[in-house]
Parts: C-alpha cells; sequence; structure tokens
C-alpha cells in the first residue's frame, strides 16, 4: 500500500525522467556536487569523475524506471517500453516481456523477439533464471498474437529458441488450426529442436487421421526427410492416440 502511494505522488516525474533518460536529473546531480564540495580538494576530480560516468548512471537508473513502470502495468507505459526496446538504449528485461503480455500487441512481436535473455540487468541476474525467462518470451508472444491465426506466428522471423519455446507453449486447441502448409514448413526447419517440438506437439493436438496425413504427406514430397520426425509422427499413428500423447507429455515434461 506505501509503495502504491508513492508510485502515485512520483509516477508523473519518473515518466519524466524516463522520457529523457535522466538527463535534468544528471546535470542537477552534477550542479549539487559541485556547490556541495566546492573549493575543497579534489572537488574537481569529482564532478569530472561524475561526468565521466554520466552515460553507465543513466541507462541504469532508466532501466530501473523502466522496471518500475512495468510493474505498475499500467498501458499509458506502452509507448516507453517500445521506444526503449526499439533503441536498444538499456539493457532489456524479463519485466519487458511480462509487461507487453498484458498491454501489448502484434507489432510488438518483433521486439518481444530481440530481448536478449543473455543480458545481465537486475531482472537476468541469475543465469538459472535464463530458460525461465525464455519461457516469458514465448507466453507473451502467444498472448498478444491471440487474435490472429496460430500460422501467422510460425512465420514470424524468431529465434529457434523462441519458435520452439512458442510451439511447445502454444494451447492444443490452438495448435490444432495450425494450416497444412505452415506445419510442413516447421517440420523442415534446421533446427532440430523446432521439428522434435512441431512432432510431439501434432501428437498432442490433431486426431489420429490428421497425424497419419501429416506423415504420409511428409515422406511423399520430393524434399529431404528428417528421421526425428518420422520417429514422433510413426509413433503417434502406431500407437492408439492416448498412449501416444502419454509418452509425448512424458517427453514433453
Amino acid at each position: 500500500m506505501k509503495s502504491q502511494k508513492y508510485f502515485a505522488k512520483y509516477s508523473e516525474e519518473l515518466r519524466h525522467d524516463v522520457d529523457e533518460t535522466f538527463q535534468t536529473y544528471f546535470v542537477e546531480r552534477i550542479r549539487r556536487t559541485k556547490v556541495a564540495y566546492n573549493g575543497l580538494p579534489g572537488a574537481k576530480d569529482m564532478a569530472r569523475k561524475d561526468r565521466d560516468l554520466e552515460d553507465f548512471h543513466r541507462k541504469e537508473l532508466t532501466r530501473q524506471g523502466l522496471d518500475i513502470l512495468c510493474e505498475a502495468s499500467e498501458y499509458q507505459d506502452l509507448h516507453r517500453i517500445r521506444k526503449n526496446l526499439n533503441s536498444g538504449y538499456t539493457e532489456t528485461s524479463k519485466i519487458d516481456a511480462t509487461y507487453l503480455a498484458e498491454h501489448g500487441e502484434w507489432i510488438d512481436i518483433p521486439l518481444l523477439a530481440k530481448i536478449d535473455t543473455s543480458g545481465l540487468s537486475a531482472n537476468w541476474a541469475i543465469p538459472t533464471n535464463q530458460v525461465d525467462s525464455q519461457l516469458e518470451i514465448a507466453k507473451a508472444i502467444l498472448n498478444v498474437s491471440r487474435e490472429h491465426d496460430v500460422s501467422d506466428i510460425f512465420s514470424l522471423k524468431l529465434s529457434a529458441t523462441t519458435l520452439k519455446n512458442v510451439i511447445r507453449l502454444c494451447p492444443e486447441s490452438r495448435f490444432l488450426n495450425v494450416s497444412d502448409d505452415a506445419l510442413l514448413e516447421l517440420l523442415d526447419h534446421e533446427s532440430a529442436d523446432i521439428r522434435k517440438a512441431t512432432s510431439i506437439k501434432a501428437i498432442q493436438a490433431f486426431p489420429a487421421e490428421r497425424i497419419k496425413s501429416t506423415l504420409y504427406s511428409y515422406v511423399n514430397r520430393d524434399k529431404p526427410r528428417y528421421y526425428n520426425v518420422i520417429h514422433w509422427l510413426d509413433l503417434g499413428m502406431s500407437m492408439s492416440i492416448e498412449e501416444a500423447r502419454k509418452v509425448a507429455c512424458v517427453v514433453t515434461n
């Protein structure tokens, strides 16, 4: 409750500071330092060091400010989150994805796709959180694309990791509507992980007849065929659909 009151009181000031990347704030900080230490030994060196570190501190403050705005999760800050992701002024953060999952739109998917999960900003600090962060991005992409055909998502330029996670997290009821063309594109993907994720999701989502027709279409084309696709689709066709889905569930967990 106290933090909410604090945010309500200072939110507009914070937004102003973020919009100008804390430039005025930092100029005032240097001015106060000069006044406070004027005439004392080392005062000039202190001011010089502040100026030398200005870029670092302003980026750090801007990132912290964006984190606060993301946590507050108000729609009016959408353009600020977009602006930073477009400009790359500060490090990206998992919380950017969380915010865009709630307020983002289809046009924000490229921004979500460029979020760097290898960064070491406050929200990525622990390396073991990297997988969670990648999953958060995939969830956000699925959420902001909820009004679009699922095949449209798979046609976007996404990293192999992001695409794999989008496939894995895609609800079966939604994946069921993937077009045959989009499905075959995924099964032809150069990434073995994406081919496997697609094949397993097909087992989980499709009725037995579509699994069979997909395997038939796949092996009877005049194109290279991948063993892992044939392996999983054949499993889905050879076993009862209930048993095949149990196997698929074990593999994905």
